[in-house]
């Protein structure tokens, strides 16, 4: 018998399935789906069996060693994989990367072994048993342990070892057959072990001394051992009983949910913001249970896991979650709740869609309309179609919330592909926040330069006066979205990704937003050495600086990527603005997301146009779905207003903030209609990529012409929004198709992907 293994080397040369012979004695244990180690040229690599065959003209090699008992990709983790494989042009390793979680995934070793002592200090790093494992601060000494091999002696070898193992710590046995004379000096220990057999030492900590325990020991009371414990994951929030009463309207949402639970019908739960969607799918979750089966809850941003996992907590005790912010050792352990099935809900990002969770029961997917369901970076996936092959796998519902839902989504509701609910009301009724719109064209013709507009001023005073919250949103990292020469119009770019440097008032630098790189700011022209540089566009640190401004007493909390890249500290900034600890919070588009505030009165933007400048078809649907959750943060307990600036304040997705959803979504359906677009039509684009500007047009011109064969329009090729990213230039073509022409696309592609040229399909627009 023999494996067609894909071995975990990420490189487009050896993107393909590799024969090896399976031992007589594995022959009964090796099955698709297993990891297995293999010797690959000169080392031993981890590899992944995708195909079992009864013979094979390539293997020349047996595979060394199965790493697990039960296959670690179960058929429906391999029917995913193959799914990606035939929808995207990501190669097969990184696939499997996106599919098995990084902690369970194995770590490559070089160890040194002592053969023969040696006159040099490098000997001081060999351990008692001769061994030196190395470390990335040890490379430069590996040149000379290599000569040391070749005289004889070392000797140099890769080794494997998990990425993450279970926390281990020291615990006590009491042993009732001890001698110790003197126990009743210690009355509290045989107290202590009544009712446990096994007590932590850090547990035993708060009862005794170090020095009782040590004597304890020493006379054999008290046997060490060790356990394994589960790191807890620790959120900031308080745990909050909840006793909610359904209204008539989440009732009947409830009950059409129930009766479809064992069937593989889609549901979209539209509701207004306040209205308790939330409510009505953690009523849902709790039938599942009921019924023994397990849900998954996909939200998709890790600001909004804390307030879900409250909500699901306050119920629920066996909740799994996994987001990227945890330590590799908190997702080892929340994984291991879900291997060993301890966990019957999984709450996460959208990397949890791979959760490997058996008996699904329920999908659940939160504020559906949001990209950031999407992966568009390794292996490219939208984690909602990767939830519609699991749930055709498990038979089980799909529901996804929203206040504003994707166009496309609407559009299969309203047409009975989708069972639409809707939720009129507020769970608690308090009005929409009024709306006030300032067009800045008229302040500064009326002598006002400050982008914090008179309005906005006046408002945020009179929240401060009555102590209550002002959240601002701003859609720009940075002080200055770019610099400008006024004279010659030079605008500083990246030299290595050809993108506008943004200027950074705090550090008085300019940096570039994708490779980090970063130069100190001057207002002398690099171009023409006139001293006329001038900052332009309106990034967050610039609105800080306006605030500060005329507001130099206010206590304000800046939330954007820059100011929550520590571990936790996104968290800690909610719970510290939940509980009133800051008068503004301002930030980029994770403030419009999934807070509920209560002191929050005034909702405000900047510049709500901004993102209308986009060449992207959907341009309106962005602006007003970010806006109309901006307006939702506010009077959601209280009676609140919003203000937006801006403008183009005429534009339809503005305009129809007035109105409703509806109002918006019929006139982008119209607008779609005419040029074409989703839900008409489905669109896809291909990057393509090479060293060689010229080299790398030709080769997006002949893919152009490949795929128009095929008879799809095909838009391109043009310079792509970052033209130039590492040593790569990239040309971008736009297709419009249908659902069954992916396939073709993709193998189109894929026969270009030679000679330095590399062509990464994406099924979303814009997201490079």
């Amino acid at each position: 018998m023999f494996a067609r293994v894909v071995i975990d080397l990420k490189t487009q040369q050896l993107d393909q399935l590799f024969d090896y012979l399976i031992p007589t004695e594995l022959e009964d244990l090796v099955q698709v789906g297993s990891r297995v180690v293999v010797s690959f040229g000169t080392m031993e690599r981890v590899g992944y069996v995708i195909e079992i065959t009864e013979s094979s003209q390539m293997a020349s090699k047996p595979i060394l060693e199965l790493l697990d008992p039960t296959p670690i990709l179960d058929d429906e983790l391999l029917e995913i994989y193959h799914y990606l494989l035939e929808h995207s042009t990501s190669l097969k390793s990184q696939i499997l990367e996106a599919i098995i979680p990084s902690e369970f995934m194995m770590e490559y070793q070089k160890e040194v072994t002592l053969l023969n002592k040696f006159d040099d200090d490098l000997i001081k790093n060999f351990n008692k048993e001769g061994k030196w494992i190395l470390k990335k601060s040890d490379n430069n000494s590996y040149r000379k342990l290599k000569e040391l091999e070749q005289k004889g002696f070392v000797k140099i070898k890769t080794v494997l070892k998990p990425r993450v193992k279970p926390k281990e710590v020291i615990a006590y046995q009491f042993n009732y057959n001890h001698n110790y004379q003197r126990i009743n000096r210690y009355p509290e220990v045989l107290d202590l072990f009544r009712e446990k057999d096994l007590i932590l030492r850090k547990d035993l900590l708060e009862e005794l001394s170090v020095s009782a325990i040590n004597t304890l020991e020493k006379n054999e009371v008290l046997i060490r051992t060790s356990t394994i414990i589960k790191r807890d994951i620790i959120h900031t929030f308080d745990k909050k009983e909840y006793d909610i009463t359904l209204n008539k309207e989440q009732n009947q949402a409830l009950n059409q949910i129930i009766k479809g639970l064992n069937s593989s019908k889609e549901y979209l739960l539209f509701g207004v913001t306040g209205s308790g969607k939330t409510e009505v799918y953690v009523n849902v979750v709790s039938e599942v249970i009921k019924k023994g089966k397990k849900a998954l809850i996909l939200v998709p941003e890790i600001n909004m896991i804390s307030q879900v996992a409250r909500r699901l907590k306050s119920s629920f005790n066996n909740v799994a979650i996994i987001h990227s912010s945890l330590s590799p050792g908190e997702k080892y352990d929340q994984y291991q709740m879900i291997y060993s099935e301890e966990a019957n809900i999984i709450l996460g990002t959208r990397s949890s869609v791979f959760a490997p969770i058996d008996n699904l029961g329920i999908i659940i997917i939160d504020e559906e309309q949001d990209e950031s369901y999407i992966q568009s970076e390794q292996a490219i996936y939208d984690a909602i179609k990767i939830a519609k092959i699991r749930q055709k796998f498990h038979n089980c519902p799909i529901v996804y919330t929203s206040a504003t839902p994707k166009v496309e989504t609407m559009y299969q509701a309203l047409n009975g592909e989708i069972k639409l609910l809707t939720l009129t009301k507020k769970a608690v009724e308090t009005k929409r926040a009024s709306l006030e719109f300032v067009n800045l064209k008229d302040e500064l013709e009326s002598g006002h330069t400050s982008i914090i507009s008179r309005p906005l001023i006046e408002a945020i005073t009179s929240n401060l006066i009555n102590k209550e919250q002002s959240i601002i949103l701003v859609n720009r990292k940075g002080y200055a979205t770019f610099v400008m020469c006024r004279v010659c119009g030079h605008i500083p770019k990246c030299p290595t990704c050809d993108v506008s440097l943004t200027y950074y008032l705090e550090s008085d630098e300019l940096k570039c937003h994708y490779c980090g790189y970063k130069k100190p700011y001057t207002t002398t022209c690099s171009n023409c050495s006139s001293n006329a540089y001038s900052q332009r566009g309106i990034g967050i640190e610039q609105v800080i600086y306006e605030l500060k401004k005329f507001f130099p007493k206010a206590k304000i909390i800046q939330m954007d990527q820059t100011t929550t890249r520590l571990k936790g500290m996104q968290e800690k900034m909610w719970y510290q603005f939940l509980k009133s600890d800051g008068d503004i919070l301002i930030g980029t588009q994770m403030v419009a997301k999934g807070f509920d505030f209560p002191d929050v009165t005034l909702s405000a933007v900047i510049m709500a146009d901004q993102d209308l400048k986009l060449s992207s078809y959907n341009a309106d649907e962005k602006t007003y779905i970010l806006l109309e959750q901006l307006i939702g943060r506010s009077g959601r307990h209280k009676p609140g207003r919003a203000i937006i600036q801006g403008y183009d304040l005429d534009h339809f997705a503005i305009r129809a903030l007035n109105f409703d959803y509806m109002t918006f979504y019929n006139q982008a359906l119209q607008n779609r209609k005419v040029g074409n677009y989703p839900p008409f039509v489905k669109m896809s684009q291909l990057i393509i990529m090479g060293p060689s500007i010229l080299t790398t047009y030709q080769q997006a011109y002949l893919v152009k012409e490949k795929i128009e064969n095929i008879n799809l329009t095909t838009l391109g090729p043009v310079e792509s929004f970052i033209f130039k990213k590492g040593d790569y230039y990239r040309f971008k073509l736009t297709i419009k198709h249908q659902d069954n022409d992916v396939e073709n696309i993709i193998n189109i592609a894929k026969t270009f992907q030679k000679d330095g040229i590399r062509i990464t399909y994406t099924p979303f627009l814009d997201l490079e």
